[in-house]
């Protein structure tokens, strides 16, 4: 090919008017290793290069309208080629958003499924509780209803078995026997501010007995027999509140009571607390509820 003197033989670039660029925009085109020779103003028909290295072909002299052709045959696959990667690439895409928005709708479903347990585990809570409490309402009416009721313990004179504090479920029985632990008002509340409140006392001795409190020998004895008292602690001191003289015998439907702590229990060994008449007895101890570490029967 020659052009202002200058010959192009084999490969070289050169300038292609396909009637619809000026010569300034043409495309060019690399020419494969030949013994063609290309003049300026030839009209040569090509595939334009679509990867480094791959050889052009073209038809030297071709007509302008095969040219033609032949170039919008290939801009059409290469279009084509454009849209199937961009088809290709968005697919991808909205695979990837596909599979994030599924994993969001998993974790969604997963918190709405959380959180519907948690609901349910709350409501179930609360049912609990009321049926918690409407069970303790009818267990407390039903416990008055026959005769049961609860006390706490003021004072110290029935240690080491009931210690301040304590809370006792007491009910009331028709009859009374040698040591049961009983709550009480004692006859003498109407004179003395120190009696007008519950005493919790052991029963000692019943109607009819003999009580001696022999402080020497340690020894309490009923109708002369000794009794025997584990749930003292302490040896018996006499005290100056003891102004009973014994033996002493108990009135008719009356009971002689005593504190298990007996140097710390004023009780019947005293005149101005006397012993009491059953009537006036609010009930037997049967339960501790409190602390409940020492939940149980009481003896």
């Amino acid at each position: 090919m020659e052009n202002n003197g200058e010959k192009f033989e084999k490969t070289a670039e050169i300038s292609v008017n396909n009637g619809a660029q000026s010569a300034e925009n043409a495309p060019t085109a690399v020419l494969p290793e030949s013994d063609a020779t290309v003049e300026a103003g030839d009209l040569v028909s090509f595939v334009p290069k679509r990867n480094e290295g791959e050889t052009v072909v073209f038809t030297e002299n071709a007509p302008a309208a095969e040219q033609n052709e032949q170039e919008s045959a290939y801009y059409k696959e290469y279009e084509k080629a454009q849209t199937e990667r961009a088809d290709e690439f968005t697919e991808k895409i909205y695979s990837n958003l596909t599979l994030d928005e599924e994993e969001e709708q998993k974790e969604e479903e997963k918190a709405a499924r959380e959180k519907v347990a948690e609901s349910k585990r709350s409501g179930n809570f609360i049912f609990d509780c009321i049926e918690m409490l409407v069970i303790s309402v009818v267990f407390v009416i039903t416990l008055f209803t026959f005769g049961v009721r609860n006390v706490f313990v003021d004072g110290h004179s029935m240690t080491p078995t009931l210690n301040d504090k304590d809370m006792l479920l007491i009910t009331d029985v028709a009859s009374y026997n040698y040591g049961d632990i009983i709550v009480f008002v004692p006859e003498g509340y109407m004179h003395d501010y120190r009696l007008q409140k519950p005493f919790i006392k052991r029963v000692i001795a019943l109607e009819g007995d003999e009580v001696v409190v022999d402080y020497i020998e340690n020894t309490v004895y009923v109708n002369g027999v000794a009794l025997d008292e584990p749930y003292i602690g302490d040896v018996i001191m006499n005290s100056m509140d003891d102004d009973t003289e014994y033996p002493f015998t108990v009135p008719e439907n009356h009971i002689f009571f005593m504190g298990d702590n007996r140097n710390g229990s004023w009780d019947s060994r005293a005149t101005a607390v006397g012993t009491v008449d059953e009537r006036h007895i609010m009930g037997k101890v049967i339960l501790r509820l409190f602390p409940f570490d020492s939940f149980g029967r009481v003896d």
